[in-house]
């Protein structure tokens, strides 16, 4: 069948490529060290001058950030507005003020506890070196594969044509089951057919489509 191999292919890699993409722990404390304006040295002050009881809160919130970070919901570094949004939902009003009174804030608290998960879990990172190159890459691949799906073609030969299966007074009504030859019967002709048809490979990867 005209571009179905080309299709399943394209939609096997971009399940590969969604499946719980995050960056590589390197590039996540790179990006988390750009995000906050800093460097690996003044951050090593600041993780310093937090180890002491008075700032309780904000050790706090520097674990939970690091473990959030190390789990599967934290693929990249949020951008700034994200940024103000991940550090609302997981911060508390004490730890700001304790941040502030070592010249810190939100975002070196977001970069020492990235620090930190990927020192203590870097088995939970991914690989990729640069977030917005994978995105566009993504991208990319999903208008081929939009494009390879529209472009799905078919012969009468690649068709199987029969009543077995038709409700009681179909046949009557002169009405046939059309389905596709590759997949024995089991994906019919309608609506959807080239995504159920695709699907329907994907989930038998012994079956190579055609």
């Amino acid at each position: 069948m005209k571009n179905l191999k080309r299709a399943v292919a394209l939609a096997r890699s971009l399940g590969e490529m969604n499946n719980s993409p995050k960056l590589s722990a390197e590039a996540f404390v790179g990006a988390a060290l750009a995000a906050a304006g800093t460097s690996e040295a003044r951050l090593d002050l600041v993780e310093e001058s937090l180890d002491q009881p008075d700032y309780a809160d904000a050790a706090a919130l520097i674990r939970k950030l690091a473990e959030v970070i190390s789990g599967s919901n934290s693929p990249s570094v949020p951008n700034p507005a994200r940024m103000v949004q991940f550090l609302g939902a997981y911060g508390n009003e004490a730890a700001n003020p304790q941040l502030a009174q070592v010249g810190a804030n939100g975002r070196d608290a977001f970069a020492i506890a990235a620090r930190r998960a990927a020192r203590h879990y870097p088995d939970r990172f991914g690989v990729i070196e640069d977030w917005s190159a994978f995105q566009q890459t993504l991208a990319e691949m999903r208008t081929q594969y939009d494009a390879a799906l529209a472009a799905i073609g078919f012969a009468s030969a690649d068709l199987i044509i029969d009543g077995a299966w038709l409700l009681p007074g179909e046949r009557e009504r002169g009405l046939c089951r059309v389905s596709f030859r590759c997949t024995g019967g089991m994906v019919t002709l309608g609506d959807g057919w080239q995504q159920r048809l695709v699907d329907w490979h994907l989930a038998r990867p012994e079956k190579a489509a055609a």
